[in-house]
């Protein structure tokens, strides 16, 4: 799945020396998706481990996107804080479709940023002349 722009990062502080790192890594693993569900996101990617460097915490980073809530949209304000991201996005042709599904909102949400803020339009979009 493609780059969202958003960062999954967990971390588990080792606190029992007598577990090898492979029986921590397997018990942050059945973790990080429940953990991901409470922050409000789904894993969209592949998730990196690392071992700090004094092996006292064990961290994850995965690609991630903002789940919907339950009224199939994602979190008010979601869209609104990205205007640089639609901007860019926008600059590569795409529609407010397609903005959409990688930041995790519903086109109107990204028309309405792109209305606000001045964003032209991506291929397949109204001109803001047309979007007001």
């Amino acid at each position: 799945m493609s780059d969202t722009g958003y960062q999954l990062v967990v971390r588990w502080p080792i606190l029992d020396d007598s577990h090898t790192l492979t029986q921590i890594h397997v018990e942050a693993l059945g973790q990080i998706d429940t953990i991901a569900a409470a922050a409000g996101a789904t894993i969209t990617g592949t998730i990196h481990w690392a071992l700090d460097d004094d092996g006292t915490t064990l961290t994850a980073q995965a690609p991630a996107r903002p789940r919907p809530t339950a009224t199939g949209r994602a979190r008010h304000g979601l869209a609104a804080g990205q205007a640089d991201r639609i901007r860019d996005l926008a600059g590569r042709r795409l529609t407010d479709r397609q903005i959409a599904a990688i930041i995790g909102c519903g086109a109107s949400a990204i028309s309405h940023v792109r209305r606000r803020n001045g964003i032209p339009p991506g291929v397949g979009n109204p001109t803001l002349a047309n979007a007001a």
